[in-house]
C-alpha cells in the first residue's frame, strides 16, 4: 500500500510568501543584483517577523492579502527595491469596470506581477506573464501542482499587485 507522504508546503500557509519570493526572482534585470529564491523567501519572512506577522497562526493558516502587501512593502523599503505592493481591488478601481483577468493582465503589462487567490481563497499563486490566448502564466508553489495558466479569476478582493514604483498603476497608493 502506497503511503501518502507530505512534502514541504503541504502543512504550512506560506504560499503567499513563496509567490512574492518568486516575483522577486523574476525582477533581477531591474535590480543591481539577483535575488535567489531562498534569499527572497528569507527576506520576506524577516519582514513578516518585524511586523509581528510571523507566528503559529500565520504559519498554519497563511496570510490575508493586506498582510502580504504589508510584508512586501516592509521588505521593499528595507532593501530599497523599486517595487510596491497594492491591493488588487484598488488597482481594479483605477483600471475600470473590466473583467478580473483583464485587471491582472494590465498589472503584468505595466511591468508588475500579481499574487492572486485561487481555490476559493485557499491558495496563492503568482501571475507573471500575459499569454496570447488571453490567459496568464502562473507560478504555483504547491508541490506537484499542474497549474500553469489561469484563464479567469473569480475575485479581485483577494490579491496583491506587485508593481514598479514608477508605473501609472502604482501612483494610486
Amino acid at each position: 500500500m502506497a503511503r501518502n507522504v507530505g512534502t514541504q508546503g503541504h502543512g504550512d500557509g506560506f504560499c503567499g510568501i513563496y509567490s512574492m519570493a518568486h516575483s522577486l526572482t523574476d525582477w533581477p534585470k531591474l535590480q543591481s543584483f539577483e535575488i535567489p529564491l531562498r534569499e527572497a523567501f528569507r527576506r520576506l519572512v524577516l519582514a513578516a517577523d518585524r511586523l509581528d506577522l510571523f507566528d503559529v497562526y500565520h504559519a498554519i493558516d497563511g496570510f490575508e492579502d493586506f498582510e502580504l502587501a504589508q510584508i512586501f512593502n516592509q521588505m521593499a523599503t528595507s532593501y530599497r527595491l523599486s517595487r510596491i505592493a497594492i491591493p488588487l481591488e484598488l488597482v481594479s478601481q483605477r483600471v475600470g469596470r473590466v473583467s478580473n483577468i483583464t485587471v491582472v493582465r494590465e498589472v503584468i503589462s505595466s511591468g508588475g506581477s500579481v499574487v492572486v487567490s485561487v481555490e476559493n481563497g485557499g491558495h496563492w499563486v503568482l501571475a507573471n506573464k500575459n499569454l496570447p490566448d488571453g490567459s496568464v502564466a502562473v507560478i504555483d508553489s504547491w508541490p506537484n501542482s499542474n497549474r500553469e495558466t489561469l484563464a479567469k479569476i473569480s475575485t479581485l478582493e483577494d490579491g496583491v499587485a506587485l508593481l514598479p514604483r514608477n508605473s501609472d498603476l502604482a501612483k494610486l497608493s
